[in-house]
């Protein structure tokens, strides 16, 4: 899979959320599980994609879905490649408390 899917998938979440005003029940839960799941069929290609695409921007659109992809993907070096992602977005991606999203994600994996 190329980035291109992971793109696509990433604006439609964003689309749906900006057109439905963020309710559920009018498509937001869908296009997130499109979003989780195309994220987790190739981990190596997101791996890709959050190291030389991944704008702090993306990253907080993505963080709706952590605890889903930890989930379904139990990828600690996914989890890995998150935490390089937050860390240098800091201190300004700080204020969307995205450290604290993915630990809060990261008991979704199984020991």
């Amino acid at each position: 899979m190329e980035s291109m899917a992971i793109r696509e998938a990433l604006n439609a979440y964003k689309e749906v959320v900006k057109i439905t005003a963020g309710e559920w029940e009018d498509g937001c839960e869908d296009a997130l599980r499109e979003l989780v799941d195309t994220l987790a069929i190739d981990l190596q290609s997101t791996e890709e994609f959050l190291q030389y695409e991944c704008s702090l921007d993306d990253l907080v659109w993505i963080s709706d879905g952590f605890d889903e992809l930890v989930e379904k993907s139990q990828s600690r070096e996914l989890i890995q490649s998150f935490r390089r992602l937050i860390e240098e977005h800091s201190p300004e991606g700080d204020t969307y408390h995205l450290r604290e999203a993915l630990s809060s994600a990261e008991r979704y994996l199984v020991e």
